[in-house]
Order: C-alpha cells, then sequence, then structure tokens
C-alpha cells in the first residue's frame, strides 16, 4: 500500500517537472526598455475652506472657496521606460511589468477670489485672494500589462492591452495670498497683508488604460497607448488667529502617447 502511494508520488511530481519544463520552453520574453512622447490632459483643482469665525460678522457657519483649472495650450509628456515582459505562449498571452519615469510641461496657473455675506444679506468681496500655480516636478508609475496578439485580414499581426497600477507625482505648488485683516471688507492696500507659500506635495494616482502595440523587427515595436489617471489629492491645515483651516489640492488626468521599445 505505501509503496503504492510512493510510486503515485513520484508520478505526480515527475509530470508536473515536464509540464513546468514545457511551458518553460514555449514561453518567451525578457527585459525591455524604450521611451515615448504623448499629450497630456490635466485638471487641477485648490479648495481652501474658510470658517467665519475669522469674520465675525458672516452668517454662514462656513465658507468654501475653490476653482477648477485645466491646462492651458498643448501639455506635452516625454517618458522613458523600462520592463519585464514574458509570453506566455508563442503568438498568444503576454504579461509585462513596467516601471517608467516622465517629464512634463504643464504649468497650471488659477486664481482664487472669496466673497462672503453678513447678516443683512451684503457682500463682501476679496476676503481672500489667492494666485496659485501648480508645476509637476516628478511623474513615476509602476503599471503591470496583460495583451494578446490578434491578426487582421489573417496578414496584419498587432496586439492589444491592458494596463493598470499606480503612479506618484511630485509637485512643486505654489500660492500669493493677500488676506483682508477687516471684517467688514477692504478698502485699501493697508488693510490687506501678503505673503507667498510653497508647498510640494506627492499625489497618488490609480492608473489604469488600454494600448495598441505592433512589432517592427524581432526585437522593436511600437505602442500607442491611452491611460486614465484617476483623481490624486492632498489636504493640509493652515493655522490663521489659531485657527485650523484646511485646504486640499487635487488632480486629475489622461495621456494619450506613442512609445517605441526595445526587447532583449
Amino acid at each position: 500500500m505505501k509503496l503504492q502511494s510512493t510510486t503515485r508520488i513520484l508520478r505526480l511530481v515527475l509530470a508536473s517537472s515536464l509540464a513546468v519544463l514545457v511551458a518553460a520552453q514555449s514561453s518567451a520574453g525578457g527585459i525591455y526598455l524604450g521611451s515615448g512622447i504623448g499629450l497630456e490632459d490635466v485638471k487641477t483643482r485648490y479648495d481652501n475652506r474658510g470658517d467665519t469665525k475669522l469674520f465675525p460678522t458672516l452668517s454662514l457657519s462656513d465658507l468654501v472657496f475653490s476653482e477648477d483649472k485645466s491646462g492651458e495650450g498643448t501639455p506635452y509628456t516625454l517618458g522613458a521606460f523600462v520592463g519585464y515582459r514574458l509570453d506566455l505562449q508563442r503568438q498568444g498571452t503576454w504579461l509585462a511589468l513596467e516601471a517608467s519615469a516622465i517629464l512634463r510641461g504643464d504649468t497650471i496657473e488659477g486664481s482664487l477670489s472669496a466673497t462672503g455675506f453678513t447678516l443683512d444679506g451684503s457682500q463682501l468681496p476679496n476676503l481672500i485672494v489667492e494666485d496659485w500655480k501648480f508645476q509637476a516636478e516628478s511623474d513615476r508609475s509602476l503599471v503591470a500589462k496583460l495583451g494578446t496578439y490578434v491578426s487582421l485580414f489573417g496578414f496584419f499581426d498587432l496586439s492589444v492591452y491592458l494596463l493598470g497600477g499606480k503612479r506618484e507625482i511630485g509637485v512643486a505648488f505654489e500660492r500669493n495670498f493677500e488676506v483682508c485683516t477687516n471684517s467688514q471688507g477692504c478698502t485699501s492696500p493697508d488693510e490687506t497683508s501678503q505673503a507667498t507659500e510653497t508647498r510640494k506635495p506627492v499625489l497618488e494616482q490609480w492608473v489604469g488604460g488600454i494600448g495598441i502595440e505592433k512589432f517592427i523587427g524581432d526585437r522593436s515595436a511600437l505602442q500607442l497607448e491611452l491611460r486614465v489617471n484617476d483623481e490624486g489629492s492632498n489636504s493640509w491645515n493652515d493655522s490663521e488667529r489659531n485657527l485650523e483651516i484646511p485646504k486640499e489640492l487635487t488632480t486629475e488626468s489622461y495621456d494619450l502617447s506613442l512609445r517605441l521599445l526595445l526587447q532583449f
């Protein structure tokens, strides 16, 4: 009985070993690297919430001052990437893990101006005025890809793939602001104070996307890739008159890129 059990185990081990060897022989792939250029559409939002205890005559419990500002012109991206690719079956499914770094050419600027109301309903314009600027200093991501080969009309071979992962953007966020020290509203420059603040938060985003790949040789390929980057945010508190004023910076985007890769 024990001999039969041992024989069965040996057969199972042998069969498993043969299956692993066959899979290893039928798979291919390796390290690849490349670069790409693209266009990116970015939307950035800066939120500033001011408690009315700063302005005792206001009737609201709090104020939310915010602005959406999209990049103007045509933001560009220039990137480099390295990854490892595994073809599970020849002309079949493939997997890849890829790290990339992006240089972005977008600078987004905005101007926030807060208006409040007194108990009798009168407006108090320009209670808080802030000009701000958003500049990405670093941009890196790590994504996994799953693709499959397809044939068009029997002679044009390419592959399509899905991707997903994480992205981190290092930001230089600068705000130049003017604070009105008169609760009834400011009528002269002497009633305002000015300051500049620069923060360097890191915004994290989830990344999803699709791509099309066409090999132009045994070890080189062109890719057209669309990525959608969800909302990444960073929040902090500023102290004014012993009160904590919550603020938040968020950004979201999508980008389209053309990439060239070389596989080793």
